[in-house]
């Protein structure tokens, strides 16, 4: 009897810890790219050291935050402690008169100049951002109350600086979500490996093509 009562009480535990929602930001990226500067993140909501923040949730836009603490602009500010302040923001947008619900958004461009029948996507931050970029997203939640407002959202993103797909960068974000973040497969880093070897191969005998347009700081 014992046993079974321990048994239901670990099951029960195993449930709760699957359907806990989150709230939680993640990148990974190429070397190459300009936003991402091959870094890697994954931020959760109760990290002391991060504020993530959502400015605008509403069925046509989506638009969060993610910043450290330690902002030039902030009370806990301390230039003594030598930490660098860091920032990203995420800016997503269904094709004009649509609705931004539940459904894969490819062939998306940069918000908020994408064409009226094209989505809308911009990662940057750390003063970096593109004039021009390509991607996609997949939105996997979206929960509105009835005034309209984004109550849970579960997305997951990939971002071509200056339309180049060597400068990619991979995320995903989760806002009172019941949806787990990926698990990165060893296929994903097998072809992104692949994808880079190619890259710097071709790079030994030609120059990359990049925009005519420098990459704007924001």
């Amino acid at each position: 009897m014992i046993k079974r009562l321990l048994f239901l009480v670990f099951f029960l535990a195993q449930i709760a810890e699957v359907s806990a929602a989150i709230t939680a930001f993640s990148f990974t990226s190429s070397p190459n790219s300009y936003v991402g500067g091959g870094e890697t993140y994954t931020i959760f909501g109760d990290n002391p050291n991060f504020e993530i923040s959502l400015n605008v949730g509403t069925q046509s836009y989506f638009y969060l935050q993610v910043a450290s603490n330690n902002s030039p602009f902030g009370p806990d500010w301390n230039p003594a402690s030598g930490e660098e302040y860091r920032y990203w923001t995420l800016e997503m947008a269904p094709p004009a008169g649509s609705i931004l619900g539940v459904g894969e958004y490819p062939d998306a461009t940069r918000f908020p100049f994408q064409d009226a029948g094209s989505p809308g996507l911009t990662f940057a931050g750390n003063h970096r951002g593109n004039n021009q970029q390509s991607g996609g997203f997949s939105i996997l939640e979206a929960v509105y109350d009835t005034s309209g407002k984004l109550t849970a959202f579960a997305a997951d993103f990939t971002q071509y600086d200056e339309m180049q797909t060597s400068w990619w960068n991979i995320g995903s974000v989760r806002y009172n979500s019941s949806v787990p973040l990926p698990e990165p497969s060893p296929a994903l880093f097998v072809g992104l490996a692949a994808g880079l070897l190619c890259s710097n191969r071709s790079r030994s005998s030609t120059a990359l093509p990049v925009s005519s347009a420098a990459p704007r700081a924001v």
